[in-house]
This record gives structure tokens, C-alpha cells and sequence, in this order.
């Protein structure tokens, strides 16, 4: 028997299959990690530049993940490692489970990024006159009010509201907020969510199986991917109504601390259901005299403290 435990654990730790991050999930946090960062490389080489020193710095990385990539090494070299794992919540083990996948994918969204980088400082460095209108440059696009990432918001609104939560309420308010999170991404601006996205947001709940966070394999999919999986009973609408209060209570305190210059998910309950079963039901004749048996005679032993 130890020897056969013994097989089974090394095909086990041997089969990164079997274990770890799906490779969609990864390619998603490091699409979204790389995203934020490439945006603000290009807001810096609009309003400054780079050098050519910066410029060939990025080139040669460039090309040392290219040829990694090709070798499919592991080596943590130019890998942002510890802030891509803090900044997507990818923990220790699954890291260490997802190797060297997670690795790999992660020197590609690097290379990716700066390719395009590299080529917008390459189209800032000549002029094309070709097809180019003659008419006059359309105005600028109006600025965006003054407004926070979700996940740093959402992580404010939690942190203020702890002190008053009980544990249980802290976690549960949470659960509910990360599907905020997870459907727009932490980075995104709450002056950029609209009413239209917030409609969008109530959908996806309609469609969220009430087991999502119970079935091992459900609890692996992507949000996007998981409401779409057939098959699995819907969460109720007394559940849709707490997400949604709970989003119209986030984006009230969003509002009134200057977070976002609107709140949203007013006025957005859904109706319960017709003939909708009450959730409590009465006890039984048998299941109270089974109640009171237990209590008193206790033939089970189930009752080892009085307080009980």
C-alpha cells in the first residue's frame, strides 16, 4: 500500500496537469497585468518620450524573452514575479503549481507589451503624409473626471467598513464586491462605468450558478465563462438583490468620497419569483420529537456541553 501511495504522489507532483492555475485563467491575469502597464508606458511616451538609451534597453529585453520563450526556461530574469502575484492575488501554491506555464506566459505578455511599445516610439520618430485628410484635427476628447481603480476603491470601502462588519459579513460584502472586480478588472477607472455596464453587471448575475462556489470545477472559471457552463441552477433573486445592494452601497460611498463622480445600480432589484418556496420552513411533528429526544435523553452523544 505505501508503495503504491508512494507512485501515485510522484505521478501527481510529475503531472502539472493536474494541478494549479487553467491556462485560460493565466493568460487572463496576465493579459490584465500587462494591459495597465502598457497603458501607462504609452501615456509616458506621449508626454515625454523615451530615450534612445530607454528605447534600446527595451529592444534587447525584447529579445531576451523572445529567446527564452524558445527555450521555455523558468529563469526569473526581467520577470516582475512578486508584484504580478500581489497585484493579480496569484498565491504561493498556485504559483509553484502553475510552473512553468505561469513563467512562460508571463515573459510572453513582457514581450508582447514591449513590442508594442516599441513600435510607438518608432511611429513618433517619422511622419506619414500619405492618405493623410485635409481637414482640420478634431477636438479633443473631453477629460474624464478624477476617479479611482476599482480594486484600490474596492479595497478602501472594505478596509473603512471592517471596523463595524463581523468577520462573516466582511467576507461575504467581499465575495460580492469581487465580482465587480473580476467582471471590469481592478485597474479600471469607476468614471469609465456607466449605467449601460452596470446593466450589463445585473445580466451576468441572472446567469451566475448558485454553485459557483461550491463545485471545485465552477470555482475554476473564469466569471465570463462560468455563467455560460449549462446545466446548474441560477442563484436566487433574493441573492441578485444583495449583490446589487451591495454594489449600489459601494458606489454611494464611491460618490460622496470622491472615488467616482457617480453612483450607479439604483433603483435595479429584480422581482422575486412567482410562488417562490419560503426559505424556512416549519419543523415536523417527528423532526421536533426527534429534537427534543436528543436534547434530553442524548442517544447519539451529540450533546457534550449543557450550553449546547
Amino acid at each position: 500500500m505505501a508503495r503504491h501511495l508512494a507512485s501515485c504522489g510522484r505521478i501527481l507532483r510529475e503531472n502539472n496537469a493536474l494541478a494549479g492555475l487553467r491556462q485560460s485563467e493565466i493568460r487572463e491575469k496576465v493579459q490584465a497585468y500587462f494591459k495597465a502597464q502598457l497603458d501607462q508606458y504609452l501615456d509616458w511616451l506621449d508626454r515625454r518620450g523615451l530615450s534612445k538609451n530607454a528605447l534600446a534597453d527595451a529592444r534587447e529585453e525584447m529579445l531576451d524573452h523572445d529567446s527564452m520563450v524558445d527555450l521555455e526556461s523558468v529563469h526569473p530574469q526581467y520577470l516582475p514575479i512578486a508584484r504580478f502575484k500581489t497585484k493579480m492575488e496569484v498565491s504561493d501554491a498556485d504559483w509553484d503549481a502553475s510552473l512553468p506555464r505561469i513563467a512562460i506566459e508571463l515573459r510572453k505578455g513582457r514581450r508582447d507589451m514591449l513590442r508594442r511599445v516599441l513600435e510607438a516610439a518608432e511611429r513618433l520618430e517619422h511622419y506619414s503624409y500619405d492618405d493623410a485628410p485635409a481637414i482640420a484635427p478634431a477636438a479633443p476628447a473631453p477629460a474624464l473626471p478624477a476617479s479611482s481603480p476599482l480594486g484600490a476603491a474596492v479595497d478602501d470601502f472594505i478596509a473603512e467598513h471592517s471596523r463595524q462588519w463581523a468577520d462573516k459579513t466582511i467576507g461575504q460584502n467581499r465575495a460580492y464586491l469581487n465580482i465587480l472586480v473580476e467582471y471590469f478588472g481592478p485597474d479600471r477607472l469607476l468614471a469609465t462605468i456607466t449605467k449601460q455596464d452596470a446593466s450589463e453587471v445585473k445580466k451576468v448575475l441572472q446567469a451566475l450558478p448558485a454553485s459557483r462556489n461550491t463545485k471545485p470545477k465552477l470555482k475554476a472559471m473564469p466569471l465570463m465563462q462560468v455563467i455560460k457552463e449549462p446545466g446548474h441552477k441560477n442563484i436566487a433573486a433574493k441573492t441578485i438583490n444583495s449583490h446589487i445592494q451591495m454594489f449600489k452601497m459601494f458606489f454611494d460611498w464611491a460618490e460622496r468620497h470622491g472615488h467616482s463622480p457617480h453612483t450607479l445600480f439604483e433603483g435595479m432589484k429584480v422581482a422575486k419569483e412567482k410562488n417562490a418556496e419560503t426559505t424556512v420552513k416549519p419543523y415536523t411533528p417527528d423532526q421536533t420529537a426527534l429534537i427534543f429526544r436528543e436534547l434530553t435523553d442524548n442517544p447519539s452523544v451529540s450533546v457534550r456541553r449543557d450550553r449546547r
